[in-house]
């Protein structure tokens, strides 16, 4: 039982295929091969909308190259405390905005804090130029708790951005999963957020080291391509990187492996439901469980072999994911019962 990350999953067949057909001669490079030609029409028609792509090999990197490209050297980008760039990216940003800034707001159910936010927006916009600009807004989706937001609470982040005209960005690492939650399109999604950048997960769903920046704001286009190579994530064999995204978005196999994880995180939720040894934290509305228990549960669940994540004090995070089998589902809530009896 392994519910340490999705990213511990193996590779999906499909892709594994996609690749090994596309394996058998000579080809363009540098994202002039005929995968990657199909795969900017095929993003376009997902989010009903003109875009530009850029292929990375990490979601740290997918995340630093949007953000260079929204936030100029002097500016802030406002996020969440708990948020991937503010705890999990080793100060990549920061770096990559050559002096720009993360400054964090959250509410207590940990999503970004519109309220607190303003504030510090208007006290900075009043110390101009001493005080960094405000200059891009970064939510994730789904949350790194497992949450998502509301379809009211993305129109009110497009009111707050539009208001302080600051430019947004979503880092969808998990992005199908929180779709899928919400029953959105990313069509959908795209026409009530209107983000200007997406970093768009994949790896976490299947994939080969396969994550994109999409860029919706055309005004950055210019820049956008000179940012990526200078990111030094302009891989040359993209073929293989579009074809495995190509083969996730075909009839909608990126959607069915996240609505899978999903369930296999609700079938994990019903197994510690109303159990005294554990004490469930969070919505649990995508793949991610987070769970509170002492040390001996911890123990007897590891010594049967139970993987999963310590997340901070006494919680610990389970996160299912395409593979995740009812073997591992049954096993799991034939072990939470003889917790239960003990």
């Amino acid at each position: 039982m392994d519910f340490r990350s999705d990213n511990t999953a193996a590779v999906h067949p499909n892709l594994i295929s996609r690749m090994a057909g596309i394996n058998t001669a000579n080809s363009a490079s540098y994202g002039s091969d005929e995968e990657s030609k199909k795969l900017k029409n095929k993003l376009s028609d997902l989010f009903g909308s003109d875009l530009l792509y850029a292929l990375v090999s990490t979601g740290t990197a997918a995340n630093c190259v949007a953000l260079r490209t929204l936030c100029p050297s002097y500016g802030t980008v406002l996020t969440s405390d708990e948020s991937h760039l503010n705890n999990d990216e080793g100060q990549a940003p920061e770096l990559f905005l050559s002096g720009g800034k993360l400054r964090t707001f959250s509410t207590s159910d940990k999503k970004f804090d519109l309220v607190a936010a303003q504030h510090w927006v208007d006290k900075a916009t009043k110390m101009s130029p001493h005080a960094a600009k405000p200059s891009c807004v970064s939510i994730t989706y789904a949350t790194e708790w497992g949450d998502l937001y509301s379809v009211q609470e993305l129109r009110d982040l497009r009111s707050f951005c539009d208001h302080n005209k600051l430019f947004l960005h979503v880092d969808g690492a998990r992005f199908a999963n929180g779709l899928v939650a919400n029953q959105f399109s990313a069509k959908e999604f795209v026409a009530i957020l209107k983000p200007d950048a997406l970093s768009f997960g994949l790896t976490k769903n299947g994939a080969l080291q396969a994550e994109m920046v999409i860029l919706f704001n055309q005004d950055f286009k210019n820049d956008f391509f000179y940012i990526h190579k200078q990111a030094a994530q302009l891989m040359s064999k993209t073929r293989f990187i579009s074809a495995q995204i190509l083969a996730l978005l075909e009839k909608d196999l990126w959607l069915d492996l996240a609505i899978h994880a999903n369930e296999k995180a609700s079938q994990l939720k019903e197994c510690l439901k109303d159990h005294h040894s554990f004490k469930i934290v969070n919505s649990a509305k995508t793949n991610q469980l987070f769970v509170q228990m002492n040390e001996k549960t911890k123990h007897v669940l590891e010594k049967q072999g139970c993987l999963f994540y310590h997340w901070q004090d006494d919680i610990y995070r389970f996160v299912t994911s395409w593979m995740t089998s009812d073997d591992e589902i049954k096993a799991f809530k034939e072990m939470t019962r003889a917790l239960a009896s003990s």
